[in-house]
């Protein structure tokens, strides 16, 4: 699990060095696709590399800028919950704890909020609770 977890935060952090920040879409529409391309896969070892692969092509996508901040609801419909999330959440010097962070909650949210019914507002309040506590709520 950890190497898992640390394979993907350190693809993450290079993307954080200053010369890579070209905008906060590109890491909107990267995480919202890692939400929906990844999820269960975190527990999964197989999965695992496809879901890393499948998080590779996406970013190589936004690089290439095959698609932009607006396409996010067609292309993402299923993130939608999980709102925009500001390039302060990418600050130099503590991506990697953020980004830990935000690997580790992924799977529990994914998997409260596909469950659905009562499961849902759980997910809204564990998304809250990452957003508080890495200082980015937005209400």
């Amino acid at each position: 699990y950890i190497e898992r977890r640390v394979a993907i935060i350190a693809y993450f952090d290079t993307l954080t060095e200053p010369e890579n920040l070209k905008g906060v879409w590109r890491y909107d529409a990267v995480l919202h696709m890692l939400i929906n391309s990844v999820g269960e896969r975190l527990q999964d070892e197989r999965r695992n590399r496809e879901a890393i692969s499948w998080f590779k092509k996406c970013v190589e996508m936004c690089e290439e800028g095959r698609f932009k901040c607006e396409d996010n609801l067609d292309i993402m419909d299923k993130a939608e919950p999980f709102d925009r999330l500001d390039q302060s959440l990418f600050n130099l010097g503590s991506a990697y704890e953020k980004i830990e962070m935000f690997v580790e909650a992924l799977g529990s949210y994914s998997r409260a909020y596909n469950s659905g019914g009562a499961q849902v507002e759980s997910a809204h309040e564990k998304r809250a609770e990452l957003l508080q506590e890495m200082g980015e709520w937005n209400g």
